[in-house]
């Protein structure tokens, strides 16, 4: 089965549900029993309530940063991310031109990135822990793991960012000003490579600050499954296995406070 679309690989894991595009659809049809693939622009605090109740999260905006990525990976539910091809209307969604409605099925695989028309037969696959530890150390700005091939050499020059950084830092947020890159990357030398990903088509700038194109977007995933391959599974494991009790307390922490009640009402948010 060809996909509809893709974007990127959020949340490990292969979900299929009817299309709902609110947070109270969610929790209508999970109330009724049908799983639910909750589809929006991009989520917030405000959208946590039907993201409980999801069997997975579908948006069109935001990176493996983004609050959808990271409440999805806290609650282990398959999301993908970032799928630009998707535009999210009032109970309708258009996926790269094929316009689904409210209560249609699709699946999404958390694994690939990959958005599916229907049903997908087969069980739930986990992609190798080394994806959930390279994506929330990237959050945190650190690189780890043995140097990997870049996907474009633009210079050599002490403080310089190179291509691979900003490409994995875009992958992360979606989005970002060249402050921002500066400060994930810890470099104020981050235009001359934003300059040089631009004509190579692989990083665009808009409103909102430089994103991957969708030949970028290729170009961070194949950076990214070589990171994976440079750390082993066994090795991540193991890094995994002593960063996971720190990680739970924040998530229970963050979660906990975007659930609060204020005056016997949700608290809502800005995101």
């Amino acid at each position: 089965m060809r996909p509809l679309a893709t974007g990127l690989p959020a949340s490990p894991g292969l979900a299929t549900g009817h299309i709902a595009t609110t947070p109270a659809d969610a929790v209508a049809s999970a109330q009724a029993g049908r799983p639910v693939i909750l589809v929006r622009s991009e989520t917030s605090p405000e959208d946590v309530q039907g993201m409980a109740r999801a069997a997975g999260v579908l948006t069109s905006r935001g990176g493996l940063a983004s609050h959808a990525a990271v409440v999805a990976r806290g609650w282990g539910i398959p999301a993908v991310v970032g799928a630009d091809s998707v535009r999210v209307g009032e109970h309708e969604v258009d996926i790269a031109g094929r316009k689904l409605q409210a209560g249609d099925t699709i699946t999404i695989d958390g694994d690939t990135g990959e958005i599916f028309a229907g049903a997908v037969p087969g069980t739930t696959t986990v992609a190798p822990e080394a994806a959930t530890l390279l994506a929330w150390a990237r959050e945190l700005g650190l690189e780890i793991g043995a140097p990997v091939a870049e996907a474009t050499d633009v210079s050599s020059g002490a403080g310089l960012a190179n291509s691979a950084g900003v490409l994995r830092a875009l992958m992360i947020k979606g989005s970002a000003s060249r402050e921002a890159l500066g400060m994930a990357l810890l470099t104020d030398e981050v235009q001359p490579t934003l300059e040089q990903l631009i004509a190579e088509r692989l990083v665009e700038a808009g409103a909102d600050g430089f994103a991957l194109t969708a030949k970028g977007k290729a170009a961070a995933l194949a950076q990214l499954a070589a990171d994976q391959r440079s750390w082993g599974t066994e090795r991540a494991v193991a890094a995994l296995d002593a960063f996971q009790k720190l990680d739970r307390i924040v998530k229970e922490t963050v979660t906990a406070w975007q659930l609060r009640e204020v005056g016997g009402a949700p608290a809502r948010e800005s995101a």
